[in-house]
């Protein structure tokens, strides 16, 4: 058996570090929207320097356009995370989420965050007009 077998690099490798420690660094599990307004579309962010960004529970970018009318602002999406968050003991706890915005006249914020989730509010956006913003979730201490 070759040494390079249990290598997490190789492809195909049997090594358990392969794997992340942490589920919410898993791009496979991504976080997901629902009851988003129909006035904005989002989508994960893969512009520019974000070309080959991956969401993951701990780490995500959002692109929001605004459609018809344009999106009126405040409520925008529930975001649900693909892992919940749970402490060392399995008991479900909410992260602390921190929130970054581009370019926004007034700031994006999030409210009612769970261990499995949080709501996005986005400020108004005209009809075809675009805001990014990004989010890091951390596990509370």
């Amino acid at each position: 058996m070759s040494i390079l077998a249990n290598d997490p690099v190789v492809v195909g490798g049997t090594s358990a570090a392969s794997a992340s420690p942490d589920a919410h660094e898993d791009i496979g599990k991504p976080p997901t929207l629902t009851n988003t307004v129909a006035t904005v579309v989002i989508n994960e962010d893969r512009d520019g320097n974000l070309a080959y960004n991956r969401n993951s529970d701990s780490t995500h970018s959002w692109k929001l356009t605004g459609q018809g009318a344009g999106f009126s602002g405040g409520f925008a999406s529930r975001v649900l995370f693909g892992s919940e968050y749970k402490n060392a003991d399995g008991e479900s706890v909410s992260p602390v989420v921190t929130i970054q915005g581009e370019n926004l006249g007034v700031a994006a914020y999030i409210s009612n965050v769970t261990s499995s989730g949080y709501d996005l509010n986005f400020p108004a956006l005209g009809a075809a007009a675009v805001g990014r913003i990004r989010l890091s979730v951390k596990q509370p201490s």
